[in-house]
């Protein structure tokens, strides 16, 4: 916002305390709080790994590095340039360590040990040979030519040669190689650390099943009509409208309320068809029915580590202030990010070659544990939250050996 006008400007000349404009879709390019808040969700996947967006109010924090994933607002620049969160966090994943090779130390070791007899060898050599021979100079020749092959020239040459080949036969694997030791660190790897969002799953919210209530037939065509009313859809809202955007009607609308982080659902009226509602199970189950029933089975959906969404319907219509009189339930969406189909196969190799791995995730304790269990990961039901995470070093060693699955972990942590 320059002058009362909201325009587009390069990243490099925001300042401290401009109010930027965000939109689904935008990057947050500074660190911010929200002036303005209105259903803003924002993706901070890339910051702390947790997949699904965190809704923001005004007030809240933003960071640099960020997504808005629905919604929009405003926020005022905190911190910019090498200040940004997304800069520090940057910053500290270049930092730049030598690998650490085994083989080089030995080699610089053995040549230390040569460079130390060398000299004395030398003398010996020249003194030895003066006795045998009357020229001073063959004396010299012979100390010489005795001298330099005492240097390991070809030690250090075929050990470059080795390493060579092994960075051309990896790269014909499609790896990159920084550095000729790495090969040799990647022989002698025994715990590999990964990331769940985008490593192990395919880092995007897809639709794994709809289970109706009590019979209902039209609950896909109403998620599509709900997914095309929604002028500025989420995350879930996407993931539905891919799934069931081939079987939309021509359902009129009357009215449609879009998604809150307050009211916690979303919803539309339709003429002909009444209203129909999108939300958490546990804010539209508030009628008479079954809706124990369905509570129950959302929360057996959720323990497996599944986003679970009830879809409801009402004869009548509704308004914003509230959701309609005579809400019952109609259909249980269920949303997960789905594991890779490789992964299994990835995981056993490892554990074949006597690799353990560790699940390292940003993401709710649950979420990892069942995205863990579909992985085939070994310790799976034994998650560490990263909130408990001792800072002690041989505390966190012992977790770290014992425990296979990590949630809530923080950048910092990682």
């Amino acid at each position: 916002m320059r002058e009362g006008e909201v325009r587009e400007i390069p990243v490099g000349e925001v300042v401290l305390d401009d109010v930027l404009e965000v939109r689904p879709g935008d990057q947050i390019v500074v660190d911010g709080d929200l002036v303005t808040s209105n259903g803003l969700e924002i993706d901070e996947s890339l910051l702390t790994g947790e997949s699904e967006p965190v809704s923001k109010e005004a007030g809240d924090t933003v960071l640099s590095g960020s997504f808005a994933a629905a919604g929009t607002g405003r926020y005022r620049a905190t911190r910019v340039g090498r200040a940004a969160y997304a800069h520090v966090l940057s910053e500290r994943a270049r930092r730049f360590t030598l690998v650490n090779s085994e083989l080089r130390t030995g080699i610089n070791r053995i040549i230390v040990m040569v460079t130390f007899v060398l000299l004395p060898t030398a003398a010996l050599l020249f003194v030895s040979q003066l006795g045998s021979l009357s020229s001073t100079q063959a004396a010299l020749r012979g100390a010489v030519a005795g001298t330099v092959a005492m240097v390991p020239e070809g030690l250090v040459l075929l050990t470059s040669v080795a390493f060579a080949v092994g960075v051309v036969r990896l790269g014909r694997r499609s790896v990159l190689v920084q550095e000729l030791p790495a090969i040799e660190g990647l022989a002698r790897v025994d715990v590999l650390c990964t990331d769940k969002t985008g490593t192990l799953t395919e880092g995007r919210l897809t639709v794994d099943g709809v289970e109706p209530v009590a019979g209902e037939a039209r609950a896909e065509e109403a998620l599509a009509a709900l997914a095309a009313v929604d002028p500025s859809p989420n995350a879930t809202m996407l993931a539905i409208g891919s799934a069931f955007g081939a079987s939309a009607g021509k359902w009129p609308v009357i009215a449609a309320v879009p998604f809150s982080s307050t009211r916690k659902w979303s919803g539309a009226s339709f003429d002909g068809f009444g209203a129909w509602v999108l939300g958490a199970p546990d804010v539209l189950l508030n009628g008479p029915g079954n809706a124990e029933a369905v509570r129950a089975r959302a929360g057996e959906l959720a323990a497996e580590g599944r986003r679970v969404l009830l879809l409801s319907r009402a004869p009548g219509q509704f308004t914003r202030e509230g959701l309609p009189h005579d809400l019952e339930p109609a259909a249980l969406v269920v949303l997960r990010d789905r594991v890779r189909s490789d992964a299994p196969e990835i995981l056993r190799y490892f554990a074949q070659r006597g690799v353990a791995v560790k699940l390292i995730t940003g993401d709710h304790m649950r979420t990892a544990m069942a995205t863990a269990d579909q992985a085939g990961l070994k310790g799976s039901a034994e998650a560490l939250d990263g909130r408990d995470l001792p800072d002690d070093p041989a505390l966190l060693a012992d977790a770290m050996e014992q425990r296979s699955v990590f949630g809530r972990v923080t950048p910092e942590q990682k």
